[in-house]
Parts: structure tokens; C-alpha cells; sequence
């Protein structure tokens, strides 16, 4: 026995369309979580690749700053081996601290210095007199140490500087105190006297 439809077509058209929107719906929902859910563990692979950047800079950092610290312990180091070998050469004979302080108080207010150099001078004594002459006995050589100071500064005006080599020449262990050169130069709009001074002190008194 044929079983009858009472349903009229549109119905069952209807319906299907139904079921296709259904159907469609919870493949975009699926779509729209899995989206979700993939953007979520991009969003969290983001934050910790950001922390490993944030973690490998800090230790960048941390490697530089060691660096710089290293570099300066070096800059010490070479500076108190060429202070080392500057007290070396000029033996215990001259009070460094003694001899800047005196030029300290020797300088105005107003100078600076940009350069302080110090060199250390032997020359063998040459010696004509008989009691110098060759004989059984040998004697030490005799050795003139002088040390040499070189000043590079600048100072307001020529008054300043006349007055630093005017108290140079006053100290009796300062000698052949000499002026190298004087010129004009400009800081900051200000136009200064820059000079070179020189003089030596005699090792041997």
C-alpha cells in the first residue's frame, strides 16, 4: 500500500533549507572556535617569544654592562701601570702629591688644565777632571735624572697665565720654566687663552 504525502512541496523544501542553515551554522561555529582557539595560542606564542626577547635583552644588557665594567677596570689598570711605571723611572725621590699640590696652589681659580705630561730624563755625566780620569779602582757612573713636566691649560687671560709662570719660577726645585705657546680659543662663546708650559725638576738635589 503506497503511503500518501500530505505535506505540500514548499514544506519539505523548506525544511531542507532549514537543515542546510543548521548545517552551515555549526560549521561556522566550529570555524569561529577553532579561529578562536588558534588565535589564542598565537596570542600566547606571541607573549612568550616577547618574554625571551625581554629575557635574552636583559642579559644583552647585563653582558654589556660587564663589558663596560671590564673595560674600565682595564683603563684603571693601565693607568696605574703607567703611574707604576712613571714612579719606577723617577725613583722615591719625588713627593708627586707634594709637587700637584703645589701647582694647585700655584694655578688660579680660573684655569684648568686639559694636559699634564711626565718625562723622566737620564743623561750620564760627562766628567773632564783628573779625579775622573781611569784608574785601578771603578767607580759608579754618575747619572743627571731630571724629569720634565709639560702643562696644556687654559686660563681667562694673559694676566692668568703671567701669574701662573711668574709662581712657577718662585719654587726653587721648579727650573727652566718656559712658555711654548699662547692662543685663543672658544668654549661656549667664550673666548679663553690656551697655553703650553713647561719646566723641569731637577732628580739628583
Amino acid at each position: 500500500m503506497r503511503e500518501l504525502e500530505f505535506l505540500p512541496p514548499s514544506y519539505q523544501q523548506t525544511a531542507r533549507r532549514k537543515r542546510v542553515v543548521v548545517t552551515q551554522s555549526w560549521i561556522f561555529l566550529l570555524l569561529l572556535v577553532g579561529l578562536g582557539t588558534w588565535a589564542a595560542l598565537a596570542q600566547g606564542n606571541v607573549r612568550i617569544k616577547q618574554r625571551e626577547l625581554r629575557d635574552k635583552q636583559h642579559d644583552l644588557d647585563e653582558t654589556h654592562q660587564q663589558q663596560r665594567i671590564l673595560a674600565e677596570q682595564l683603563s684603571y689598570r693601565r693607568k696605574l701601570q703607567e703611574q707604576e711605571g712613571l714612579v719606577a723611572s723617577i725613583g722615591s725621590q719625588v713627593d708627586m702629591t707634594r709637587m700637584l699640590q703645589t701647582l694647585d696652589n700655584l694655578m688660579p681659580k680660573e684655569m684648568s688644565v686639559q694636559e699634564f705630561e711626565c718625562t723622566t730624563e737620564k743623561q750620564e755625566r760627562i766628567t773632564t777632571s783628573v779625579a775622573a780620569l781611569p784608574s785601578a779602582a771603578p767607580k759608579p757612573r754618575q747619572i743627571d735624572r731630571k724629569m720634565r713636566i709639560r702643562i696644556v691649560g687654559v686660563a681667562p687671560s694673559n694676566a692668568d697665565i703671567a701669574n701662573f709662570l711668574t709662581g712657577l719660577s718662585s719654587v726653587s726645585f721648579f727650573n727652566q720654566v718656559a712658555v711654548k705657546y699662547a692662543k685663543d680659543v672658544t668654549d661656549n662663546g667664550h673666548i679663553l687663552r690656551e697655553f703650553e708650559v713647561s719646566f723641569v725638576l731637577e732628580l739628583n738635589q
